[in-house]
Parts: C-alpha cells; structure tokens; sequence
C-alpha cells in the first residue's frame, strides 16, 4: 500500500479540486455550463448546434449558461476510530489541513463551503451539516474548533455511512457542482459503489483521504484471524478482524475502477 505524506495529500487535494472547477479561476464567476436547446427568435445562428439539430430534426442552439453554483463539502467520519479528542489530535490535524484547502478554493471561486457528518444518538443517527464561511487561515481554524466543540456527545454513539453521505449528495450535485472530499480510516466495507459512481456520472469531483496512523499501518496484511488494537485517540481496545490494507485494497480497487482518486495519508 503506497502511503503518502500530509504534505504531499495536502497538495494533491489542491490540484484536484482546482481541476474539478470548469472555466477560469480568475473570474470569480468563472463557470460556464452548455445547454442544448431549441432555436428561438433572437438566437444567433452561429449558435446553432449541427449535431443536435440532426438528431432532433429541427434547428438547435448551444446556450452557454453561466454561474452554476459550485459547493465544496467535507464528508467527514467522526466514529470513534476518527476520534477528534485530547489523546491524539493526528486526525484532527488532517481534517483541519483538507478544510484549509477546500477553504481558500471556496474562497477564489466564491463556493459554499460545508462540513457534512453523521449526527444522534445510540439509537438515532442523522446527516448534518456544519456550514465553514471562507476567510483567513485563523478564522477557518477557529470555525473548525467550534465544529469539534460542537460534537458533545460521545463519538461512539455516532455511526458513520459512506454510502448513505454520498447518496445524499446526489440530488443535490444536478443541479449545482459539487467538489467533495471524504476523511475517513476507511475500515470498514467498501459498500458504496452505486452512490459514488451516481455522484461522479453529474461531473462532480470526489476525493477521498484515508487517514492511517502507524499503528494501523503496521498491522500485518493478514486475511485471515482477529488483532486487538489500541485506538491512538481514544485509547479504547477492539478486535479488528482484518488487517487495516485489507480494507484499503478494496476502497482503492473501488475508486480507481470509477476513475476517482483515493488518497492514503500516512500520520506521524
């Protein structure tokens, strides 16, 4: 399993949600969409889209349709294995950096900018959604703490389901364009194909970070027998029946066959 640094996800974050943005970056607005439609009195007929008119026997026009709405969101897991508590802020870290980068990509393009997670308790569990209003570095940093603050009730009373988070965001990407980034561990099934693939086929841009301290990683790649781990936040013990590369295998065979980037992030 090929791990990367913070620095080197950080960076590799940037470029993709640059990348997922249409149009110049240096125009605010910036975004430009096509639409086929019907000829109409005042229509110019340098406009006029051959191939569609073809199909549709009759004359059609390309419309250039400006300002689609662009939306970044954070899909972030916080179960206890992504624990933001006093026994190890490594995770905290990492959220924090993709939240700094999707934060000054909101801000040159004038993008909403939300944190989306799952919400409850034990016997409840919900979507919410934490709104992050794009400014300086200190302002952000400040927000973040109070999105972690925010989350008063044990973490493991918490569930987190990726394919739920991403089937949500579905509709939602038809009619705008959403850039999102996934931080999670990653242990657990990769059971989300349809809803990842359904967001990718509107031309959104989803990028996941798997975080992974150096206790996980050095985990052996068994497939089969049980290991007991120590939880590097919470310090809580559980057996974990696969080895932390059994589940990433099967993530990144997942993204990759969807032509989506997964990221692997090595804590320190």
């Amino acid at each position: 399993m090929n791990h990367k640094s913070l620095f080197e996800v950080e960076t590799s974050i940037r470029s993709r949600l640059s990348g997922g943005l249409k149009g110049s970056r240096k125009d605010v607005s910036g975004l430009e969409f096509e639409e086929v439609r019907e000829f109409d009195l005042g229509d110019l007929e340098s406009s006029l889209h051959l191939g569609a008119s073809a199909r549709a026997g009759r004359d059609m026009v390309v419309v250039r349709i400006p300002d689609r709405r662009v939306e970044i969101t954070l899909v972030i897991d916080t179960t206890a294995s992504m624990f933001f508590g006093a026994l190890g802020a490594t995770k905290y870290d990492a959220a924090l950096r993709m939240l700094l980068v999707a934060a000054q990509v909101a801000k040159e393009n004038q993008a909403k900018l939300t944190i989306r997670y799952h919400a409850g308790t034990p016997s409840r569990t919900y979507l919410s959604e934490f709104p992050i209003r794009p400014g300086t570095t200190d302002g952000v940093k400040k927000q973040f703490a109070k999105f972690v603050n925010s989350l008063s009730e044990d973490s493991r009373a918490r569930t987190f389901d990726l394919r739920e988070a991403l089937q949500s965001l579905v509709l939602r990407g038809k009619h705008q364009t959403l850039l999102v980034v996934v931080v999670s561990d990653f242990l657990y099934t990769a059971d989300y194909e349809e809803s990842l693939r359904a967001l990718l086929l509107k031309k959104n841009t989803v990028v996941g970070v798997a975080t992974l301290d150096s206790a996980e990683i050095a985990l052996p790649s068994l497939r089969l027998g049980a290991f007991r781990v120590t939880d590097s936040e919470t310090g809580a013990t559980a057996l974990m029946a696969r080895s932390p590369n059994h589940y990433l295998d099967a993530h990144r065979a997942l993204w990759t066959n969807l032509r989506a980037t997964l990221e692997v992030v090595h804590l320190e």
